[in-house]
């Protein structure tokens, strides 16, 4: 009689169980010889892509774990706070550099660990899956165009003339990148972080301004020459080389930038934060700090030279003066200044745009002037080098592939000023596409949740979203003429930040809609 056996249970004596039993021993025990004899033989120079059986079982290992009642979250905000704090703080220059392996620095040490946590969370917690689908549900187009550009990222590794770099690349961006954008959405959606978080990565430009002046003061890092061996990388010279503008010969600092442009960068995308802490506090002495500091980061990128700082600074004023003119007319129909305000508004753009084109001064800090045309002549130069490179392959060429398809000789090379420049020729225009949907959509979404919902909301927390999504604008804007990826991890966190305050307005809409249902009275709240 034949023996029956239920499921999930099985038979361990059935003949092709033990066949196979048999047969997978022998052939892993090869598998291990080779692969032991191969790292042998090429450690330290291939020990990355030695390690990618190890990561592949890791993560079927996390894969296979069983479903946990408890999940790792408080160790995931601790290690996504210290990213961030190590991102701004730390130079991304000083790292510990072992033979075959990646820099080693503050930011990974962080960023891999709080990967690994996520996709813990996400393999044996029901509730935490649940809660991100949740949340990316109230802004569905920006996951979708997210996911779209994640995927062009890994389909164009096969196009790319040096895959292991371009896959090692992706790799990096997953981590800075896609994972700090899932991490920010959840974090955030929780009442009452974005009060702790924001104050937190404003407070930080206060060291880097002081850093940043006494840089510029001693004309040469701080810490040139005395940074330890062991945190000296290859090309650790050229990185400390001083910055100076070529026709004038001053100085620029970078603080714990690489670059005097990622300094500006971040001092303009934290000028509409300080501007609303300037209009909304309701502490007299927060209001002052806050326009002591708007004047502090003017001078911390007049310091490093750079006139994509002012420009970010510039959009930053003017599209947070849109949005307050027209919450304040929303909100006091009565009120005689929003609507002026509004209405002269666009004479006001063109007023300020037209300064900086025909007042000297103005236009020397915006434009740029004799000592910056050639840098203006170097960005208008690769737009023509781009084009006809992007049409013949507008698929994409891979990750970090556009300076080699931007059709420069060899030793030429240095830098690619324009983002959008860098995207098409990685990615092609699907990811161009998808890069700069999911950002706008972000937008997009703020804005239309600030003016149907932000002022009926009962948190106070909600009207962070108006600096926030004017941070990301300026970070776009800036992207045009800066496509230095150091400061990019924020910018996805900022994005995240947007998702998750759509969610809870989108949450409070809903909860608002069944209260007008019954009848209650929903009294409009200031936000700006």
């Amino acid at each position: 009689m034949r023996r029956v056996v239920l499921r999930p249970y099985v038979d361990l004596r059935d003949i092709r169980r033990r066949l196979f039993y048999l047969a997978i021993f022998p052939a892993l025990f090869l598998f291990c010889l080779i692969y032991g004899f191969f790292f042998a033989l090429t450690a330290p120079y291939l020990i990355v892509a030695f390690s990618v059986p190890v990561v592949t079982l890791a993560l079927l290992g996390i894969w296979a774990l069983p479903e946990l009642r408890a999940v790792p979250t408080t160790l995931m905000r601790f290690l996504f706070s210290g990213y961030i704090v190590t991102l701004i703080l730390w130079p991304n220059y000083l790292a510990l550099a072992l033979p075959g392996l990646p820099w080693i620095t503050p930011a990974r040490l962080t960023g891999f660990p709080l990967v690994f946590c996520l996709l813990i969370c996400v393999s044996t917690s029901k509730p935490f899956k649940a809660r991100l689908a949740e949340i990316f549900g109230s802004t569905p187009f920006v996951w979708k165009a997210l996911a779209v550009f994640v995927a062009m990222q890994f389909l164009t590794i096969l196009l790319s003339k040096q895959p292991a770099t371009s896959f090692s690349k992706t790799l990096v961006m997953q981590v800075n990148w896609t994972t700090m954008f899932i991490m920010s959405a959840f974090v955030f959606a929780k009442p009452g972080r974005l009060q702790r978080y924001i104050p937190l990565i404003c407070l930080m430009s206060v060291p880097i301004a002081a850093v940043a002046a006494l840089e510029y003061k001693e004309q040469h890092l701080l810490w040139d020459g005395h940074i330890p061996s062991f945190l000296k990388v290859d090309d650790i010279d050229h990185l400390m080389k001083p910055e100076f503008r070529l026709g004038t010969n001053t100085y620029r600092a970078k603080a714990t930038f690489s670059t005097a442009l990622g300094l500006a960068e971040y001092m303009a995308i934290l000028t509409p934060f300080f501007l609303h802490y300037a209009v909304t506090a309701r502490q007299m002495v927060t209001k002052l700090s806050s326009w002591l500091m708007i004047a502090v980061m003017y001078a911390t990128i007049y310091f490093s030279g750079s006139r994509l700082g002012y420009m970010g600074m510039m959009v930053s004023a003017l599209l947070y003066l849109l949005l307050w003119a027209l919450l304040r007319w929303r909100r006091l129909r009565s009120d005689l200044l929003a609507p002026a305000l509004v209405v002269s508004y666009p004479l006001f753009f063109l007023a300020v745009m037209g300064g900086s084109f025909f007042i000297h001064r103005i236009h020397v800090i915006v434009w740029g002037g004799g000592a910056q045309a050639g840098s203006n002549q170097a960005r208008m130069n690769q737009i023509g080098m781009a084009w006809p490179n992007f049409i013949k392959n507008p698929i994409g060429h891979g990750t970090g592939m556009s300076g080699d398809a931007m059709g420069y000789g060899a030793g030429r090379f240095v830098t690619i000023d324009n983002y959008m420049i860098s995207t098409a020729l990685d990615y092609g225009a699907i990811g161009l596409v998808a890069y700069y949907a999911m950002f706008i959509g972000g937008i997009v979404y703020a804005f239309m949740y600030i003016w149907n919902y932000l002022g009926k909301s009962r948190d106070p927390e909600t009207g962070y979203i108006i600096p926030i999504s004017i941070s990301v604008a300026a970070f776009l804007v800036i992207k045009f003429v800066f496509s230095q990826q150091d400061l990019d991890p924020l910018l996805f966190i900022l994005l995240g930040m947007i998702v998750a305050v759509v969610h809870r307005l989108d949450v409070e809409r809903k909860q608002l809609a069944a209260d007008v249902g019954r009848g209650a009275a929903i009294p409009l709240r200031r936000v700006v």
